[in-house]
C-alpha cells in the first residue's frame, strides 16, 4: 500500500494502539521505499556504519536485501532506519519531542520485524512489497537514475566465464614456458658453438696468456699434391693395343710362333 502527502507519525500511532500489523508493516514498506529512492546514499552510509560493508553503486535491491537480512538482529541498524525515517517525514525539525518518537517506532518495528523476518516466506514478501513501491514510484516519476533491479549472472555464464579465465591463464603459463624454454635453448646453443670453436684452435685468444688461457693447438702446414698440367698430359704414352685375332684368316699370330690352318695344307 502506498501512502502520498500523508502525516506517518499520525497514521504509525493509529495502527499500533489499534493492534493492525499489516497496516504497521505497509507503513513501515512504504517509508523504506520512499528513503531509498529520496536519498539512497544516506541508506549505504547507515549500511557500512553498522558494520553492513555496502558499495556506493549497488542497486536499489542490494539495498533493501540488506536491511532486510540485518535489521532484525542490529539495533543500530534498526534506529537508524527509524531516524531516517523521521527525519524525511520533518519530525526530527518541527517535534521537539522526537527522540522518544524514533524510540518508539525503533522498538515497536523491532518487535515486528524480529517475527516478520524469521520466516522466509514473509521476508521474501516484504522484500518484494518493497520492490514493487520502488519500480512503480520510479516508473511514475520517470527520471530516476538510479539501477533498481540487480544484474544476474546465470550459473552457466559464471562457469563459462570462470573457464575461460582458466584457458586464458593456461594458455600465458604455456606461451611463458615456451619462450623460456627457448631462450635457454639459444643460449645453451651459442655457448656449445662457441666452446666447438675454442677447442677446434679457430679463435685466438686477445687478452694475453694465462693459467685459464686456452692455446689453440698449431695448424699443419700440408704440402698439396700437385694436379697434372695440359702439357704434362699430352705427354703421356699411350700403349698400342694388341691386335685382334682374325679367326677368318689363314694366319693366326701368336706371338711366338705361327700355325697355319689353312685347309689344302692339312691334305
Amino acid at each position: 500500500m502506498q501512502f502520498l502527502n500523508h502525516d506517518y507519525y499520525s497514521n504509525f500511532e493509529g495502527a499500533v494502539k489499534s493492534g493492525d500489523v499489516d497496516l504497521t508493516l505497509d507503513l513501515w514498506v512504504n517509508e523504506v521505499s520512499d528513503l531509498i529512492m529520496s536519498d539512497a546514499g544516506k541508506v549505504i552510509d547507515l549500511l557500512n556504519k553498522t558494520g553492513i560493508k555496502t558499495e556506493q553503486n549497488v542497486s536499489d535491491e542490494e539495498i533493501v536485501e540488506s536491511i532486510i537480512t540485518n535489521i532484525g538482529n542490529n539495533n543500530q541498524l534498526n534506529r537508524g532506519i527509524s531516524f531516517l525515517i523521521a527525519e524525511m517525514n520533518g519530525i526530527i525539525k518541527k517535534d521537539k519531542d522526537w527522540k522518544t518518537k524514533v524510540d518508539n517506532m525503533g522498538a515497536t518495528y523491532k518487535i515486528l520485524l524480529d517475527k516478520s523476518l524469521t520466516n522466509s516466506t514473509v521476508s521474501g514478501s516484504i522484500k518484494n512489497d518493497i520492490m514493487k513501491q520502488i519500480k512503480s514510484k520510479a516508473d511514475s516519476k520517470g527520471d530516476y537514475k538510479r539501477i533498481i533491479f540487480k544484474q544476474v549472472v546465470p550459473e552457466a555464464a559464471k562457469k563459462k566465464k570462470s573457464k575461460k579465465a582458466y584457458y586464458i591463464i593456461g594458455g600465458l603459463l604455456v606461451l611463458t614456458a615456451i619462450g623460456v624454454g627457448i631462450y635457454f635453448y639459444r643460449k645453451n646453443k651459442a655457448k656449445k658453438a662457441l666452446s666447438l670453436l675454442v677447442d677446434g684452435g679457430s679463435l685466438v685468444p686477445t687478452g694475453g696468456v694465462n693459467a685459464n688461457t686456452v692455446i689453440p693447438p698449431p695448424i699443419m702446414n700440408v704440402t698439396p699434391t700437385p694436379i697434372p698440367t695440359a702439357n704434362a698430359i699430352n705427354n703421356i704414352s699411350i700403349p698400342t693395343p694388341m691386335s685382334t685375332p682374325n679367326i677368318g684368316a689363314s694366319n693366326v699370330n701368336t706371338g711366338a710362333m705361327n700355325v697355319n690352318t689353312n685347309a689344302s695344307n692339312l691334305l
